[in-house]
């Protein structure tokens, strides 16, 4: 059977930091837990270079970005930063934001879930956690 935590999750001891982010895995989910800090174009290289690292050799993972004191990208060389590495690593990816931040990054992840993988903004973590539930393989 398929586990899946429908609760908010406190970083495992394990958790990896980097500059501007927490990232562990829990299962087939890698968390990626925003420190409060603007998306550069280095800090995404980090954050994606720490979480292939995490899931090295393994198949790709359903990623939860918790960025719900996340104050978005410092600008578009943000967004490209993330966009060729994030197919390469997952499956699917809910982002979890405040309600004015997901409102704040526009398009965006309309056009990464048309173009390469399923890709969807939420204000509740239960849902968002549901939304990666349906693209993890059955155990």
């Amino acid at each position: 059977m398929l586990r899946l935590r429908l609760v908010a999750m406190d970083p495992p001891d394990h958790s990896i930091q980097t500059t501007a982010v927490t990232i562990w895995a829990d299962g087939d989910i890698v968390w990626i837990r925003s420190k409060g800090i603007p998306s550069t174009p280095d800090t995404v290289v980090e954050t994606m270079t720490t979480a292939g690292d995490l899931i090295d050799g393994t198949a790709r993972k359903a990623l939860l970005f918790d960025g719900r004191n996340w104050p978005g990208p410092t600008g578009p060389d943000s967004w490209a930063a993330f966009i060729p590495r994030v197919e390469k690593l997952f499956l699917a990816v809910a982002f979890l934001l405040e309600p004015e931040t997901a409102a704040s990054i526009g398009s965006f992840p309309e056009a990464i879930s048309r173009l390469l993988i399923p890709f969807q903004v939420f204000t509740d973590e239960t849902e968002a956690l549901a939304f990666l539930r349906g693209f993890l393989p059955d155990e």
